[in-house]
C-alpha cells in the first residue's frame, strides 16, 4: 500500500515536470534556429572577424546583466509567467528584422595578376573550379561562373576577388585583371543594426534560460536536485533536431533562390518565431514557484566570500572563455574547409546534442560518485581536447566525430554548475545564484573568449586561435583540480584537529586521563 502511494506520488511529480521538459525543448529549438547560424549569417553580410567578436562580447554583457535584473522584477511583482511570455515575444521582434539587414556595401579595386602554367578546371561542378599552378597568384582557387574560364572568382580566406582571364597571351603567360571587393564601411549601418538587434534579442532570450533552470531545481527540491540533467536533456534534443532541420532547409532554400556564394537564411528567422510562439503556450502551463529574490549584492557576497566558491566560479569563467571562442568561430572555420555545407553544420550540432543527452541523463549519478568539482575538471579537459582536434582538420566531415565529445565538454559543467549553485543558494535565492552563475559562464566567460578569439582569428588564423584556447583550458583544469585536492586535504586535517580538541575537552575523557596518570 505504501509502495503504491509512493508510485502515485512519483507519477504526479513526473506529470508536474512535463511542462519543464517541454519548455526546455521548444526554447532550445528556437535558439537552435538562429544561434547556430547567426555568426555565419553576419559573415555573409560582410562583418569582419573582429567585428563579430565585438558583437558577441556585447551580447555577453547583455547576458550577464539581464537574467538577475529581470529575475528581480519578476519576483517583486510576482510576474514570472508574464515576463517569460514578454521575453518570448520580444525575442521574435528582435530576431526576425535581422533577416532584412542590408549587407555591407562593397566596392571593386582593379589590379593585374599574372601567372605561368596551366589553368586547371573542374567542369563537373555547376561553377567551374580552377587552380592557378604557379606565378604571382600561386595557390589561389578560382570559382568560375561559366565553363569557359574567362570570368572567375578568386577565394582566399576572407578576400573575394573577381578575375577576368586572358588566355591568349604568348609563351603560355596567362594574365587576369582582378577586381578585389573591398569596403570603406567599418562600423556603418549594417554593423549598427546587427549590434542593436543582437543586444535586444539577447536581453530578451537570456532571462528565459535562468528562470527555466531555477524553476526546474525549485520544483525538484533539494532531495532530487541531481535530476536536473534529466529535465535539461530535452533542451539538447530540441536544439539538435531543429539545428539539423534548419541547416537542411537553408541548403534547400539556397539551391532554389540564391545566387552563387550566398545562403538563404530565411527559415532560421521564421523558425525562431514558430518555436517561441509555442513556448508562450507552454509557459502558461508552468508552475513557477513564487520566491522572494534578495538583493544582487547579497547574492554576489554569498558567492565570493568563500575561497572554494571563488575558485568554483573561476573555473566556470575559464570554461565559458574557451566555449565562447568555439561558439563564435567554429562555424566560420568549418565553413571554409573542403566538403562543408549548411547541412553538415546542422549534423555537427545534432552530433553534439546526441552526445549531451546521455551525459545529462547520468549527470546526477556521476555527481554522487565523483562530485561537482571533478565534473567541472573533466568537462574543461574534454573541451580543451576538442579545440586541439579542430586544429588537425583538413576537411570538414571529421568535425561530426569531434562534436560527439560535446556531451562531456558541455553537459558535465552545465549540470554541475546549476546543481551546485542551487545547493549553495539560501532559501528564496535559487534564481539569483543560478542567474549569476550562468552570467559568469555565458556572460563574462563567453564575452572574454569571443573578444580574444576574434583578435587571434584575424591576426593568426583559426588554428592558432583554437590552439591557444586548448592550452588555456588544459592548464586551468589541472590547476583547479590541484587546488581542490589541497583544499580537501586541509579540510580533512582541520576536521581531525577539531575532533582531537573535542576529545580533549570532553569531561569523561579528562577524568579517564587523570585516572591513568595516577
Amino acid at each position: 500500500m505504501i509502495s503504491e502511494k509512493r508510485q502515485q506520488k512519483k507519477m504526479k511529480v513526473e506529470r508536474d515536470l512535463l511542462p519543464v521538459k517541454a519548455i526546455n525543448f521548444f526554447y532550445q529549438a528556437g535558439l537552435a534556429c538562429i544561434i547556430s547560424y547567426k555568426t555565419i549569417f553576419q559573415k555573409q553580410l560582410g562583418i569582419s572577424p573582429q567585428q563579430n567578436g565585438l558583437v558577441a562580447a556585447l551580447e555577453k554583457i547583455a547576458h550577464l546583466i539581464a537574467p538577475p535584473l529581470f529575475g528581480a522584477v519578476a519576483d517583486k511583482f510576482s510576474a514570472h509567467k508574464t515576463l517569460m511570455i514578454v521575453c518570448c515575444l520580444t525575442s521574435v521582434m528582435a530576431a526576425v528584422p535581422m533577416y532584412f539587414i542590408p549587407p555591407v556595401t562593397l566596392n571593386e579595386k582593379a589590379y593585374p595578376c599574372w601567372y605561368n602554367g596551366t589553368l586547371m578546371c573542374n567542369n563537373s561542378m555547376d561553377n567551374t573550379a580552377c587552380h592557378m599552378s604557379s606565378g604571382k597568384c600561386d595557390d589561389e582557387t578560382l570559382l568560375c561562373e561559366t565553363e569557359n574560364p574567362s570570368y572567375c572568382l578568386i577565394q582566399n580566406n576572407e578576400t573575394s576577388v573577381v578575375a577576368r582571364i586572358n588566355s591568349s597571351s604568348q609563351d603560355s603567360l596567362l594574365s587576369a585583371t582582378c577586381f578585389e571587393k573591398i569596403t570603406d564601411e567599418v562600423y556603418g549601418v549594417t554593423f549598427s543594426l546587427i549590434v542593436l538587434l543582437s543586444i535586444l534579442f539577447t536581453a530578451s532570450i537570456a532571462p528565459l534560460g535562468s528562470i527555466i533552470d531555477a524553476t526546474a531545481v525549485n520544483m525538484l527540491g533539494e532531495e532530487r536536485v541531481n535530476d536536473f540533467g534529466k529535465q535539461r536533456l530535452w533542451g539538447a534534443v530540441g536544439f539538435g533536431l531543429v539545428a539539423l532541420l534548419t541547416g537542411f532547409l537553408i541548403d534547400m532554400l539556397t539551391g532554389v533562390s540564391c545566387k552563387y556564394g550566398e545562403k538563404n537564411y530565411l527559415f532560421a528567422f521564421v523558425g525562431v518565431a514558430i518555436f517561441m510562439a509555442i513556448s508562450v503556450i507552454v509557459c502558461l502551463k508552468l508552475n513557477v514557484p513564487k520566491y522572494k529574490l534578495q538583493s544582487l549584492l547579497s547574492g554576489i557576497n554569498i558567492l565570493v566570500r568563500n575561497f572554494r566558491i571563488a575558485i568554483f566560479l573561476l573555473v566556470i569563467f575559464v570554461t565559458g572563455f574557451v566555449m565562447g571562442a568555439r561558439y563564435a568561430y567554429l562555424f566560420w572555420y568549418i565553413e571554409q574547409l573542403p566538403g562543408s555545407s549548411q547541412t553538415l553544420l546542422g549534423f555537427s550540432i545534432l552530433a553534439a546534442c546526441l552526445g549531451e543527452i546521455p551525459i545529462f541523463f547520468i549527470s546526477g549519478w556521476v555527481a554522487e560518485k565523483i562530485g561537482y568539482n571533478a565534473m567541472l575538471t573533466l568537462g574543461l579537459l574534454i573541451l580543451s581536447f576538442q579545440c586541439f582536434l579542430y586544429t588537425l582538420l583538413s576537411v570538414a566531415w571529421p568535425v561530426l566525430l569531434i562534436e560527439l565529445l560535446q556531451g562531456i565538454a558541455f553537459g558535465f559543467p552545465m549540470a554541475a554548475m546549476i546543481s551546485y549553485a542551487s545547493v549553495l543558494a539560501p532559501k528564496g535565492m535559487t534564481a539569483t545564484l543560478v542567474g549569476l552563475t550562468q552570467g559568469i559562464y555565458w556572460g563574462l566567460g563567453n564575452m572574454a573568449g569571443s573578444l580574444v578569439a576574434g583578435v587571434l582569428y584575424e591576426q593568426y588564423g583559426p588554428k592558432a586561435m583554437f590552439s591557444f584556447n586548448a592550452g588555456i583550458g588544459t592548464v586551468s583544469a589541472f590547476l583547479y583540480f590541484a587546488v581542490v585536492l589541497i583544499l580537501d586535504h586541509l579540510k580533512k586535517k582541520e576536521n581531525l584537529n577539531e575532533e582531537e580538541r573535542c576529545k580533549a575537552d570532553d569531561p569523561l575523557n579528562i577524568a579517564r586521563l587523570t585516572t591513568e596518570e595516577m
